[in-house]
């Protein structure tokens, strides 16, 4: 479309929809990159593509903004986020071909992108975004990629994501489909605000890290008596494993493996272990999350990651650029990190978190009355198997024990078997096996479940989760045995996993649902694991955990009530339990 007439007349041509809707950014992020254009496809070969410039794009504002034309698109929250940041508040959005991807095909389709879904639905290929604009230096920018390229690709997408939509939408369970385009818009809120940032905290960090990386590099030289390259694998093999004649326990292709996995596993056979991988782990600070967290800071102080509904199998939130999924915090060292992310002035930050989420959930789908009781009593059911595989009075049971029962009950509910376990414990697996079979005498109903959704996979092809999201299971009937022992572990986990996921993400919808309900200020920034992370003004801090923690305990009603834990504070390093006041 050249002109604001052109653009008019190619509304009028697609009508009221649904209208598939394709934006071009500059950058992957919609929440970073300038929009650059946007293409409408309704399906049927053809589509329009409208650079956002001039009057061109302003005579398609009222249109998107109109809810009578129903808009569609593949993740659809791209175009949103996109459109926002252009002052458009997008209306009509009746449809999402990501989110029908992963209702339809959650694991087979995975990660979901066009392209993918494309070839699994159309049977139709895609040219890459690489192919249009170049890879490293060669890469262009839209603008000198030309207009008529750049829309000959984004209306080939949009187009695409039509045809998509059209062959999965009629397949699709209305309300979970709505209930996805609702997480969508939280999302995209989400999104737009990010989180704040402290760069002065991180350079404090980053000072303090520095001195002792100095002394641990000294004290692993001092105990291998020699300078080496602490970066050099070869080098730091020989020297464990040569010259300290410590246990390989792993090999890569070109000798040993010292992957800090593999040191852990043998870090009490010496005390360079410990400080080696330490050294590490500051290492990685400074690389992994000061550095590269700088670069993601944006011009309001804060960092706005991507988040991705349909990404996972499972149907689990996961963010990128940054991935604050990973953002670490078990050492003081890690907490540094956590300390940076703070709230704006006249704010707290807030984390509602589920207390045991997939104890809770597997007790439901199991009735195994020997998880349910603890649990409505609030028992640590970890130590409870802890004293059970290990065939231990209860108040035998310490922290390291007590990790050992946490460790059977997550690779019990995860499928794995006893070598798996084993190598997760340092242990023969002999002596893994016996731990899940005092597992299996303890919580019958568990394995029995299993086995259950093992045979109804089978049988019907998929599973139920307690959203009511089917899941196909593929290669259950595979030749081959690694898919087909894959196959058989999803079939015999995915109920639990996809539930899991149900219910924290129904937790963010609701506990937003909630706070907007009630007209509060407060507002959600990013979901990790169980855990819901909001910033809320000082003064809404009583009545916002108060909302948001009642409406997460309530998503869904369990055989053992779900419970939820609030934390305040200034940044997410330093929250502080916050209890009801009397």
């Amino acid at each position: 479309c050249e002109t604001a007439e052109d653009v008019q007349a190619a509304l009028v041509a697609v009508g009221t929809g649904p209208v598939a809707l394709h934006v071009v950014t500059e950058e992957p992020s919609p929440v970073r990159g300038a929009l650059v254009g946007l293409a409408l496809a309704i399906g049927d070969g053809r589509a329009s593509y409208v650079p956002f410039t001039g009057d061109r794009a302003a005579a398609l504002v009222a249109w998107l903004e109109d809810p009578a034309n129903h808009k569609i698109g593949h993740d659809i929250k791209i175009a949103n986020v996109a459109l926002q940041r252009r002052g458009i508040q997008l209306a009509g959005v009746v449809g999402d071909s990501a989110a029908a991807s992963h209702l339809a095909q959650p694991s087979n389709w995975a990660p979901h992108d066009l392209s993918l879904v494309a070839k699994h639905v159309l049977g139709r290929a895609l040219p890459a975004e690489d192919a249009v604009r170049g890879v490293g230096r060669q890469r262009k920018a839209w603008a000198d990629v030309g207009v008529d390229r750049v829309g000959e690709y984004a209306g080939q997408l949009a187009d695409t994501a039509a045809a998509v939509w059209r062959g999965l939408a009629p397949t699709l369970d209305a309300r979970l489909h709505a209930e996805y385009l609702e997480l969508s818009d939280t999302l995209v809120r989400m999104e737009l605000r990010g989180i704040g940032v402290d760069d002065e905290e991180l350079t404090r960090a980053e000072a303090a890290f520095a001195p002792m990386e100095v002394e641990l590099e000294r004290a692993i030289t001092a105990l291998a008596g020699k300078s080496f390259n602490l970066n050099s694998s070869k080098q730091l093999g020989a020297v464990l494993f040569e010259d300290l004649k410590l246990p390989v326990v792993s090999h890569t292709k070109t000798g040993w493996s010292t992957a800090t996995e593999v040191l852990e596993r043998i870090e009490d056979a010496h005390p360079i272990v410990r400080l080696v991988i330490r050294w590490r782990t500051l290492r990685r600070l400074r690389d992994s999350w000061i550095t590269a967290l700088r670069a993601c800071i944006d011009d309001d102080g804060r960092v706005h990651a991507c988040f991705h509904p349909s990404r996972s199998f499972s149907g689990r939130i996961v963010n990128s650029n940054p991935d604050l999924g990973r953002v670490p915090g078990r050492t003081p060292e890690m907490a540094r990190i956590r300390r940076a992310f703070v709230a704006a002035p006249g704010h707290q930050l807030m984390s509602v978190d589920y207390n045991q989420l997939g104890l809770h959930v597997l007790a439901h789908l199991t009735k195994d009355p020997a998880l349910v009781a603890p649990l409505r009593d609030h028992a640590d059911v970890h130590t409870q198997t802890a004293a059970a595989v290990l065939e231990r009075p209860l108040d035998a049971i310490g922290p390291a024990e007590r990790q050992i029962g946490k460790v059977v009950n997550f690779a019990t509910f995860a499928g794995q078997g006893a070598s798996a376990l084993a190598l997760q414990l340092g242990m023969p697996p002999a002596a893994a096996k016996e731990l899940i079979a005092r597992f299996d005498r303890k919580y019958s109903q568990v394995r029995e479940f299993q086995d259950e959704q093992l045979r109804l996979a089978r049988e019907r092809g998929y599973i139920v989760t307690i959203g009511g999201r089917h899941w196909p299971i593929g290669g259950l009937e595979s030749l081959d045995p690694h898919d087909r022992s894959y196959a058989e572990r999803l079939g015999r986990r995915a109920t639990h996993e996809g539930s899991v996921s149900d219910v924290s993400r129904r937790g963010l919808l609701d506990a937003d649902r909630a706070l907007r309900r009630a007209g509060l200020a407060a507002s959600p920034l990013v979901q990790i694991l169980d855990e819901v992370l909001f910033e809320v003004p000082d003064q809404e801090v009583a009545d916002a955990a108060r909302i948001a923690s009642e409406a997460m305990r309530n998503a869904f009603v369990l055989e053992a009530p779900l419970r939820v834990g609030v934390e305040v504070g200034p940044n997410w390093a330093d929250l502080e339990p916050w209890t009801p006041p009397a």
